[in-house]
């Protein structure tokens, strides 16, 4: 068919460019239109391919120019370039029929096809090389990722395709099934894994999900796929299973499934799974980890809590890997507390965790501890000076932020700032010094302060640290030194829950001004300073629990002329 359309212009001579633009015609419209009227249609056709014995005729040129891969199978030199009928034998009918209209409309319509057909189409778009398709099929499955399509995108983004630059990485597939395991188990696309997929999911401690459910899904998997394993692969994809982490009662319903479809070699390992789980301690079995999952909500969380007597015991639902608990004593308020924390297995056998006895804690307390097997947490008060009471906020396996994390001698030895409101650190100005108190004891070896300078302000102090308020040890003494600006501190690796700042000597005033605390320090040590009158993006970025804070100095001394000459070159000047 052709179309005609005349149209007339009235040109301006008085501008040579409108004139230039009115003449320019634009039919690209009509070009797509009757190009895509040829799609599956006979006029013109030159070769017809077979696609599970449907013959869908084509037209070489189309096909070719908008695909490399049907350019060399069609005008390569290829067997099939010269033949009138092609068979396609690597793609199913109702997917190829829509890359097919894809090819001759460029249009594709997502709204109504399922999750499994898009990712055959993205294979089929990288089979046949067309890049823009890939690209968008790719983007759009990466923004809508679900337990219904998840797994194919696995298996693909396993084969490292290059192209398809837009699904996500493997390990980001990974961690999404490993959020929602029990779904993944139990949905259509878990069953179209190949074998080696679906153990690099399964073999994982972080796949978290009841071990009988796992076997049930690896099951139907076999049931689903046994018409082309072999015997080998079905034993491989079995060994994912850790049977002695299931019960007498789940272990007999898998020795009976796997006696009904003839896998006796399998079913022989039952009996060994039963011994081992009731002769080696728990500790020795491969449980699997739930990841960033607080197990104080939940049906398998948290199954009880009792105080008695400044002693608090936690019952877990089910045997589980920790390695951080979050507690509330009381209130900001409500005093200081000591503790320490006892874990078991069995309510018998008992693991000390946290041993802070000796140490003033208050308010949230962040505990990171290396990992262990649970069922029960001991919290016992070894005294305290405020409420008794206290809210457990958080148990769980922490991957998040446990790089971060350090722990030495049973402390945490943070890399980030712990002098901060929002890890409820305090200040105190008064009786001469500047005290913090953070929440909990950290090992520490370094500190940063900016001292308020204006006027060209130097000061000399000193700082000591203390575990309880009472004993204290001096890390810093510049009570000689004539200082101002940025001051970085470096000492001898400790535990620290207090910090005292004394102004000993102000050569203008009777106040020691700091306007700037972190603990560590966080820049590196060696570093040059910032601009030490910009410290508000220090405060925006990390709220610091001092922003400005003075205290009267212990002794104010009038200097001469010739004091403040020294003093000049004597200041440490950021």
């Amino acid at each position: 068919m052709v179309h005609l359309c005349y149209y007339f212009v009235e040109c301006t001579p008085s501008s040579s460019t409108a004139e230039h633009h009115e003449k320019q015609i634009e039919h690209g419209n009509f070009v797509v239109k009757d190009i895509s009227a040829l799609y599956l249609d006979n006029r013109f056709s030159d070769v017809v391919l077979i696609v599970d014995e449907v013959q869908l005729p084509v037209h070489r040129a189309i096909l070719a120019s908008r695909s490399e891969y049907f350019r060399s199978l069609l005008f390569g030199g290829l067997q099939e370039s010269g033949k009138p009928e092609v068979n396609i034998s690597n793609a199913p009918l109702a997917s190829f029929k829509i890359i097919l209209e894809y090819i001759y409309t460029g249009r594709m319509n997502l709204n109504d096809l399922k999750d499994k057909v898009i990712v055959e189409l993205l294979s089929l778009s990288n089979l046949y090389e067309l890049s823009g398709l890939q690209y968008t099929l790719s983007q759009y499955l990466s923004n809508n990722i679900n337990v219904h399509n998840v797994c194919s995108l696995f298996a693909m983004s396993r084969l490292c395709l290059p192209k398809i630059s837009a699904v996500k990485s493997p390990e980001y597939l990974l961690n999404f099934i490993e959020t929602h395991a029990l779904d993944v188990l139990q949905s259509e696309d878990f069953l179209s894994l190949s074998a080696g997929a679906l153990q690099e999911i399964l073999i994982r401690d972080s796949f978290y999900a009841d071990e009988l459910e796992i076997f049930r899904a690896v099951y139907r998997w076999i049931i689903e796929n046994q018409d082309y394993l072999e015997c080998d692969a079905t034993n491989k994809v079995l060994s994912v299973v850790r049977y002695p982490l299931m019960c007498d009662d789940e272990l007999n319903e898998v020795s009976m499934t796997l006696q009904m479809v003839s896998l006796e070699r399998i079913s022989d390992t039952i009996p060994d799974a039963k011994l081992l789980r009731n002769t080696v301690s728990p500790h020795e079995l491969q449980f699997r980890v739930q990841q960033n999952v607080n197990l104080i909500h939940g049906s398998q969380g948290v199954l009880d809590i009792k105080e008695y007597d400044g002693v608090a015991m936690i019952t877990l639902g089910r045997l589980a890997i920790i390695n951080k608990i979050t507690i509330l004593f009381g209130d900001n308020d409500s005093g200081d507390y000591s503790y320490y924390i006892d874990v078991s297995i069995d309510g018998n056998h008992w693991v000390r965790v946290i041993d802070y006895s000796d140490y003033f804690c208050r308010s949230v307390q962040d505990l990171w501890i290396l990992k262990q097997l649970v069922r029960y947490i001991r919290i016992v008060s070894t005294k305290n000076t405020g409420y008794k009471k206290f809210q457990l906020l958080d148990v769980s396996y922490n991957t998040e932020r446990w790089d971060s994390v350090k722990i030495e001698n049973g402390f945490v030895a943070p890399e980030y700032n712990v002098a901060t409101e929002s890890m409820n650190a305090t200040v105190n100005e008064g009786s001469g010094c500047i005290r913090i108190q953070l929440a909990q004891p950290y090992i520490l070896s370094s500190m940063r302060m900016l001292l308020w300078d204006d006027d060209n302000l130097c000061y000399s102090y000193t700082v000591e640290v203390s575990a309880n308020n009472q004993d204290w040890v001096m890390i810093m003494n510049n009570s000689m030194e004539k200082t101002r600006g940025w001051q970085v501190l470096q000492f001898k690796p400790r535990p620290i829950v207090f910090i005292r700042i004394t102004g000993v000597r102000n050569l203008i005033g009777i106040f020691f001004r700091c306007v700037y605390f972190e603990a560590p320090a966080q820049i590196p040590l060696h570093s040059p300073y910032p601009d030490r009158h910009d410290v508000t993006h220090y405060w925006e970025n990390n709220k610091p629990c001092i922003t400005v804070a003075e205290a009267p100095v212990q002794k104010h001394e009038e200097t001469t002329d010739q004091q403040d000459n020294d003093l000049g070159h004597r200041c440490s000047i950021s």
